[in-house]
């Protein structure tokens, strides 16, 4: 009886060894391009272990770069050529315009009869004069021209049609003659610029305009009085 019991036991614990240990793993991976990770461990007495990553992230980056700027530039431009007149005149008042003109018609004429006197006068005197209208109307005449230059004035080039008279009348006389006439004809002229100039010098708007014929009015003045004397010495003789 006791050797059956104990041959029992010994059966019973040989079969109770075998299942004592089973171990079930199972693992599956899955990486499709982001690491999300999902794991399960059940330990279940016999150490039975499932374990399941899977990677299923997604990476996802969505960039959009929209560029839309325009750069638009539109230039018109506009070449006004100037033909004769100036095409900026019109930023001198009418009456200075006409101011210049007439200074410069004088200066031209002044500068052409200075040289004809120095050829065709008999007296030193006058020819000294004239050698004093060619230089002070020469310089007049340069100043004038860059102050007409910087407004887009019109400038004439030529003396015109009373000039052209008096240089056909002097031109045919010699000595005394031409002397008595080129004195009376600078005193009639400069008495006409004086007027001229003391006018400018009151009542011009160009203020650049204004200050040269303030500045030139006394020599202009004192060319007057230079021709005036001398006609007046001439008819006393």
């Amino acid at each position: 009886m006791t050797r059956t019991m104990v041959a029992a036991a010994a059966l019973a614990l040989t079969l109770g060894a075998v299942p004592a240990l089973a171990q079930t793993s199972t693992t599956t991976t899955t990486d499709t391009g982001t690491a999300a990770q999902s794991g399960t461990s059940t330990d279940t007495g016999t150490s039975t272990t499932t374990g399941t990553t899977t990677d299923t992230g997604t990476t996802a980056q969505t960039g959009t770069t929209t560029d839309t700027g325009t750069t638009a530039q539109t230039g018109t431009t506009t070449d006004t050529t100037q033909t004769g007149t100036a095409a900026g005149a019109g930023q001198l008042a009418e009456a200075d315009q006409t101011f210049v003109e007439k200074v410069a018609q004088e200066n031209i004429a002044e500068l052409d009869l200075g040289e004809l006197a120095k050829e065709r006068a008999q007296s030193d005197e006058v020819k000294q004069f004239a050698q004093r209208m060619i230089d002070d109307h020469g310089k007049a005449n340069e100043q004038l021209e860059e102050i007409a230059k910087n407004k887009g004035a019109v400038i004439p080039t030529e003396a015109g049609e009373e000039h052209s008279k008096l240089r056909a009348e002097l031109g045919e006389l010699q000595g005394e003659e031409f002397d008595q006439r080129y004195m009376a004809a600078m005193a009639e002229d400069h008495q006409k610029a004086v007027d001229l100039f003391q006018s400018q010098a009151e009542q011009g708007q160009d203020p650049e305009l204004k200050s040269f014929a303030e500045q030139t009015l006394p020599i202009i003045k004192e060319h007057l009085t230079m021709a005036q004397s001398m006609v007046q010495q001439a008819q006393a003789q």
